[in-house]
């Protein structure tokens, strides 16, 4: 893997290996340079884009969507990749062996402008997790759907109130858990 990915990744928390579970390393050309990115695979066979100094998409931009291995009544639904890996590394921390991908359903969004392309599939459920930043866009996603699907529903962004996003609480986290750590090392005595 490309060292410059790598460090993306870990500047935002994320556990490699779940990024490895699903990303690919994507190389690209523009204007005959050649680029790397972190390439996140949607239903559209696109690819999400991002690398220290680009986010985007190789077209058609469009949603992602994970089954689990027996079909589920209740999906868990992100703006973006980004936050899904944060959500898979939380998990991970929690429960090293727990594999999320094959025991939950999950779509992501990879734009706020695609609820229109994920308001069907999500009508199947019978409910719905929304993992959304805490911000207007996401509230608007959150109210939409709301407003679509009725009470299955659920605003799980409370779960990191006080955070823009789901990456912001990891990182948080993380540096909390750090800072524990060495405090446990120096062997701090009271």
């Amino acid at each position: 893997s490309h060292p410059a990915l790598i460090r993306y990744l870990q500047d935002r928390c994320i556990d490699i290996e779940v990024a490895k579970s699903v990303c690919k390393e994507v190389q690209y050309e523009v204007n005959n340079k050649c680029y790397f990115a972190i390439g996140f695979p949607n239903c559209g066979g696109g690819y999400e884009l991002r690398n220290p100094f680009f986010k985007g998409c190789i077209a058609p931009k469009d949603i992602s969507h994970f089954y689990a291995n027996e079909p589920k009544k209740i999906c868990f639904l992100f703006e973006g990749f980004i936050d899904f890996l944060s959500f898979m590394t939380l998990r991970r921390i929690q429960s090293p062996r727990y594999n999320g991908l094959s025991n939950q359903d999950y779509l992501i969004l990879n734009s706020v402008t695609n609820i229109h392309k994920a308001a069907k599939r999500l009508s199947r459920y019978d409910s719905v997790q929304c993992f959304l930043d805490n911000d207007d866009a996401g509230r608007n996603v959150y109210l939409q759907l709301s407003k679509e699907l009725g009470k299955s529903v659920t605003d799980a962004s409370t779960l990191y109130n006080g955070y823009k996003d789901l990456n912001e609480y990891l990182c948080a986290e993380s540096k909390h858990s750090e800072r524990a750590e060495i405090k446990k090392s120096k062997g701090i005595k009271l």
